[in-house]
Formats: C-alpha cells, sequence, structure tokens
C-alpha cells in the first residue's frame, strides 16, 4: 500500500530496517499526499496543502 511501500516485503525478507524518525516523518508525509491526491475531496488540492505544511 501507500504507507506500507516496500518495508512489508524487505521486512519478510529478512532485511533489518533502520528507519529514523525524520525518515518516517517524510515518508508518512508522502504517503498522505498520495491518498489525498487519489481520494480527497478537493484532489489534488488537499494534497498541495499537505505537502506546505511539512
Amino acid at each position: 500500500g501507500l504507507v506500507g511501500r516496500d518495508v512489508q516485503i524487505r521486512l519478510l525478507l529478512g532485511d533489518r530496517l533502520t528507519m529514523t524518525a525524520a525518515v518516517i516523518d517524510r515518508q508518512a508525509g508522502e504517503a498522505a499526499r498520495q491518498f489525498l491526491a487519489l481520494f480527497g475531496k478537493n484532489g489534488a488540492n488537499d494534497a498541495q496543502r499537505i505537502g506546505n505544511s511539512t
């Protein structure tokens, strides 16, 4: 999915992921922008608003 990206697969394959809080925040923000662009009431406008707040 949008949030999991390849993380779940990498964990299943035995990778040890070391993700900093900054990386997690950046990926969460990107997932939110992608979700709102697809499903938000205002589409890309909602995604742009989220992008400007980070």
